[in-house]
């Protein structure tokens, strides 16, 4: 993207979405002043495989804050800097929010590659926040919880965490006294962890009272843990997306109704942690189970594994009966059946 394109840019006032994409290309000076003062959702995409020197990451901070200073009524910001180099949100918002006539308006941000490391006063940035997505090299539970508790009404909270810190951090040590909050109120919907540990505790039940979507893709022998005490606290999910069907996981849709949608998503990155497959849970799931929500059962997905060099004991199995048995649900509108590729270990 050249210059020329971005000063382009400026003729576009009335701009409300804006989304820039440097992938793979060395980073361009984000020449947006205040005449975009409309703009309400902005994209800002680098994935740069160079080395940034220090002084090149401080522009790219300072590019991004003038952009967030010059916008107030920004709603939306996705930023992705993946790279050779370390960069945080805390320096992009800088000292915006003890500006005067500073008014919170970010409702949905999304992070890749990029720490949040927030101090009270950035904070009052995201005292709007509705949804908050974040994919970082090392997450910090702190960090986490000190976003949670200074937006009490989150509704969407999705953290990614790397292979490398895989299963390093809690979600109990994200939640941990913010039910004891004085004016607390159970906000969150949905849930999605990967590579992150969900522990259900006491204060962490409390968080998830009204959660409706549970996108839990760990691979842990601990994740049988979570539908027993969810179906003991009666929480009744309305969307699950699991890598694994488990007995638990059986057990548990069994004890209400309601379900709208269920996601197996299997892939190759964890396949040293995988569970074997367990075809009688399948079979459960399929002819008992999931008839429990055949009035509202709308969607079903099923992502398998190719046949690779690992044992295909660890692979779930559609047999063709078993998909035309999804007829018997009436209310059941879309039916996806894809394959994930093995991945070329090579490449690691």
């Amino acid at each position: 993207m050249n210059n020329e394109i971005m000063s382009s840019l400026h003729r576009l006032p009335s701009l409300e979405h804006l989304d820039l994409n440097f992938d793979r290309v060395p980073y361009e000076r984000l020449s947006i002043g205040p005449e975009f003062t409309s703009l309400k959702s902005i994209s800002l995409i680098n994935i740069y495989n160079g080395d940034l020197k220090q002084a090149e990451v401080d522009v790219i901070t300072d590019d991004i804050r003038c952009v967030l200073a010059s916008c107030s009524d920004l709603e939306n910001i996705h930023i992705t800097c993946f790279g050779q180099f370390n960069i945080n949100f805390r320096n992009m918002i800088g000292d915006i929010p003890s500006q005067a006539d500073f008014s919170p308006s970010l409702t949905t941000l999304r992070l890749r590659g990029i720490s949040l490391s927030l101090t009270s006063p950035s904070l009052k940035y995201l005292v709007k926040l509705r949804s908050l997505d974040i994919d970082d090299n090392k997450p910090s539970a702190g960090d986490i919880h000190s976003v949670l508790a200074s937006c009490p009404a989150l509704e969407s909270l999705k953290v990614t965490a790397p292979e490398q810190n895989r299963l390093n951090i809690d979600f109990m040590n994200m939640v941990k006294d913010i039910p004891k909050q004085t004016y607390f109120s159970p906000s969150l919907k949905t849930l999605c962890l990967r590579g992150v540990y969900l522990s259900l505790t006491y204060p962490s039940l409390q968080y998830l009272a009204n959660l409706k979507s549970l996108d839990l893709y760990n691979v842990h022998p601990s994740d049988e843990k979570v539908w027993d005490i969810m179906a003991s606290h009666r929480l009744e999910l309305e969307i699950i997306k699991v890598a694994t069907i488990t007995s638990s996981l059986v057990d548990y849709l069994l004890h209400y109704r309601g379900l709208q949608e269920l996601h197996i998503l299997q892939d190759d990155l964890y396949r040293d942690l995988a569970l074997r497959a367990d075809n009688d849970a399948k079979r459960n799931l399929l002819y008992s189970a999931l008839p429990h929500h055949q009035d509202s059962l709308t969607v079903f997905h099923a992502q398998l594994l190719q046949s690779t060099r690992f044992s295909d004991e660890m692979e779930l199995v559609l047999h063709p009966e078993e998909v035309a048995h999804l007829e018997a649900f009436p209310s059941l509108t879309t039916v996806k059946i894809t394959y994930a590729p093995p991945l070329d270990m090579e490449c690691f």
